[in-house]
């Protein structure tokens, strides 16, 4: 009889094949036979990142989908998680790499698979890069979609470098780029002169140092600020995402700058992957409240320092002024995130902009890196 089960070791050829197969991971070069190497990534993926997480419990399990035939048609990959809710420890699941073949899902393959998860024992589930499918499926099982959570904001830095750049990616000619990098770059400065509010950054008075995982754990409490749900960290668990994060070499390089004030105060922090040539990505910036938009600036000019063209974050709603006067762009959508708890109470302070929830707690650390 088809069943839903827990993933294990065993499953991962099986669920690899499944996974490259419907994203083409790999391309047309290994449609038909999946890769040596392709397989490895996939084995370190599943091992490091689902099986054998710093927060791995028995009771909440990545599952698959088992046909009549015993053949693996679905996947759902589960990360456990430890947030705490106004003090109370609360047991989170983070979901990710959310498959289904094409042939089986007219059979409500997805359908089931999700309901299984959101059956599970956690308090919270969540999913934070959900397309308008995902979504639609969380709600009509009774799921929401946290809207003060699903903006992306983005600074340009040099923005007639940042267009030039998204119109190489869809002519990719290298040679082209050479030639007008100049050009571009004039157009840049002539930019910031007009308009020094929008496209001049500004470095704040702040000194910078090494943000390390003891001065994070010691300081992190002093930096929240009052927030209902926010995330449980320890040694191990840092570490541990430190490591995942700066593996991404896709995505930029791994930057961790903690900042104090001139009296030696700490002002905040931000870590990001940084991007030369190209758009960094912010994974969390925490600050005081009066000092979180010379935080901003100091991460703005950091990135630009660094060979930036834009720098790009998840909309932290406590923030969303600061980055507004700032000039930021923002979308909303693809990716969502979507919660889905019996706790009204819970659900509500999300949908309220009361969570910390950042890089460091969605599926930025759960992305399949092929060939790392």
């Amino acid at each position: 009889m088809p069943r839903i089960r827990p993933f294990v070791h065993e499953d991962i050829t099986q669920v690899a094949s499944l996974h490259r197969r419907v994203f083409d991971v790999g391309g047309k070069a290994e449609r038909e036979l999946i890769s040596k190497k392709l397989i490895e990534s996939y084995t370190r993926y599943f091992d490091n990142i689902i099986l054998d997480n710093p927060w791995r419990d028995s009771t909440i399990s990545s599952l698959v989908y088992e046909n009549e035939s015993g053949r693996i048609t679905g996947f759902l990959g589960v990360m456990p998680r430890q947030m705490m809710m106004d003090g109370r420890s609360i047991s989170v699941a983070l979901s990710s790499q959310f498959v289904v073949e094409q042939e089986s899902r007219s059979s409500g393959v997805g359908i089931r698979l999700l309901q299984a998860f959101l059956a599970g024992p956690q308090e919270l589930s969540l999913t934070d890069e959900a397309n308008h499918t995902s979504r639609r499926l969380w709600e009509a099982l009774g799921g929401t979609t946290a809207l003060a959570y699903s903006f992306n904001w983005t600074r340009l830095l040099r923005p007639s470098e940042y267009v030039a750049s998204q119109i190489q990616r869809l002519i990719p000619f290298a040679p082209v780029s050479a030639l007008t990098r100049p050009f571009v770059r004039g157009i840049d400065r002539i930019l910031v002169k007009k308009y020094p509010q929008r496209f001049q950054q500004i470095m704040p008075n702040l000194i910078e140092k090494e943000l390390t995982i003891d001065l994070f754990l010691e300081n992190y409490q002093g930096l929240i600020d009052g927030r209902r749900l926010q995330p449980e960290y320890d040694m191990q668990s840092l570490q541990w995402l430190s490591n995942v994060i700066s593996h991404n070499k896709e995505l930029g390089s791994l930057r961790k700058v903690a900042l104090y004030k001139q009296n030696n105060d700490l002002a905040g922090w931000y870590m990001y992957l940084l991007k030369p040539g190209g758009k960094s990505s912010l994974i969390q910036l925490l600050a005081k409240k009066n000092v979180a938009s010379e935080v901003l600036d100091h991460l703005f000019h950091d990135a630009l320092l660094h060979g930036s063209n834009a720098i790009t974050g998840r909309l932290d709603p406590q923030h969303s002024l600061i980055l507004a006067e700032k000039y930021c762009t923002f979308a909303c959508g693809t990716p969502w995130m979507l919660i889905h708890s019996h706790n009204k109470d819970l659900i509500q302070s999300i949908c309220l902009g009361e969570a910390l929830l950042t890089g460091l707690e969605g599926e930025f650390c759960m992305r399949f890196v092929p060939y790392s």
